[in-house]
């Protein structure tokens, strides 16, 4: 027994052993990054579920509509004080566009950027007034009824969460929430609220920050702006630790 646990030993430090062992790690690392890796799925990761079940369900039972606004005053309270912070931690639509990310992606660097042009007032302000002007127009079609109420929100809901999955299959994964009226809501309520602080004296310029953000903001220059989704990515990405909120 001695003899064969002493060959044993020998054996696993060996090549051979490392060989296989650093094999068998490779094989089973999981092709999606981690919760650890995307900071982003602390809270999004299990939120997807409820547009599946609003915009499924919802056709049947037209009340569960009105989860939708109650979210939606919730994220604009919240963006008072933190911004768009909603967007980057539990907005479903943003859940759906993670999902979108890994699986096209697999873990790898998104090279896709979002159009600069989709990032104008000029669009966005445009397409919030136009969703407001056509929902009163609808609600004052419905004569009150809560259940006709609660339908146009459960549409709407479906509606643009088909437009989330085509534009991040076709373009960046987070288009969407560029372009999102509620995430325009978030941006003009901020005002600043919680800004991404760099510090210049440790940043070394490597822009891991800028390769990081999924909503592809310039985080290296020290002024990412109000459509910063407080995903903090770029934060766990820096190896000098020189962002922080």
């Amino acid at each position: 027994m001695c003899v064969l646990s002493e060959s044993l030993n020998v054996w696993m430090k060996s090549s051979s052993y490392l060989q296989i062992t650093e094999h068998k790690t490779k094989y089973f690392q999981p092709k999606y990054p981690t919760m650890k890796d995307t900071t982003m799925l602390r809270y999004t990761q299990y939120f997807g579920f409820l547009i599946l079940f609003v915009s499924i369900f919802g056709f049947v039972e037209p009340l569960l509509g009105f989860i939708v606004p109650i979210t939606l005053l919730l994220i604009l309270v919240i963006a008072r004080v933190r911004g768009r912070w909603s967007c980057g931690n539990f907005c479903p639509k943003g859940s759906i566009a993670d999902i979108i990310e890994n699986i096209k992606y697999r873990g790898k660097r998104n090279k896709m950027r979002t159009p600069s042009i989709l990032k104008s007032y000029w669009v966005r302000i445009p397409i919030l007034l136009v969703l407001l002007v056509t929902m009163v127009n609808q609600f004052i079609i419905t004569e009150g009824m809560v259940e006709k109420i609660g339908m146009i929100f459960v549409i709407r809901y479906a509606l643009t969460t088909s437009i989330v999955l085509i534009l991040g299959t076709g373009m960046h994964s987070r288009t969407w929430c560029t372009l999102c009226p509620g995430g325009t809501l978030q941006k003009l309520l901020e005002k600043d609220k919680s800004p991404l602080k760099l510090e210049s004296m440790k940043c070394i310029n490597c822009k891991k920050c800028d390769k990081i953000c999924p909503m592809n903001l310039h985080v290296s220059e020290g002024k990412p702006g109000s459509d910063c989704i407080k995903c903090e990515k770029c934060i766990s990405s820096c190896p000098k630790n020189a962002l922080a909120f």
